[in-house]
């Protein structure tokens, strides 16, 4: 059976980490992770939930469940980072708007000079 540490291990490779780079993302000190025996603190787990919502944390301490909380229970459990989900939604939003109008003019510019070289070729 895998321990505490292992699983953290496990978790932090899927995201592409080495454990000094999670260390330091989470704000835990240097080799905690290495130095793990049983169990993690409340302290730490609150950081390491506070930046990976997706973790699920009875799989970290128990190894019951998955990994990867389902999309639905992380809104549900994480409702304090749907306000900046959605300004980053809305953020988006208005960038692929102007992106929009920015194509639409160069079409439209397009279009107005096709127009004047048939204009010009036809002698209309």
């Amino acid at each position: 059976m895998s321990s505490v540490r292992d699983r953290l291990l496990e978790f932090i490779e899927k995201k592409g980490l080495n454990p000094a780079s999670f260390e330091k993302k989470v704000g835990l000190s240097n080799a905690y992770v290495k130095n793990i025996r049983k169990s993690i603190g409340d302290k730490s787990i609150t950081k390491i939930k506070n930046e990976f919502p997706d973790l699920n944390v009875d799989w970290l301490l128990t190894g019951n469940g998955d990994m990867i909380k389902s999309s639905t229970n992380n809104t549900i459990n994480n409702p304090k980072e749907e306000p900046e989900m959605y300004k980053q939604l809305i953020d988006e939003i208005y960038e692929l708007k102007e992106r929009c109008a920015r194509y639409e003019r160069i079409i439209d510019d397009m279009t107005m000079r096709r127009n004047e070289e048939l204009n010009k070729q036809t002698g209309t």
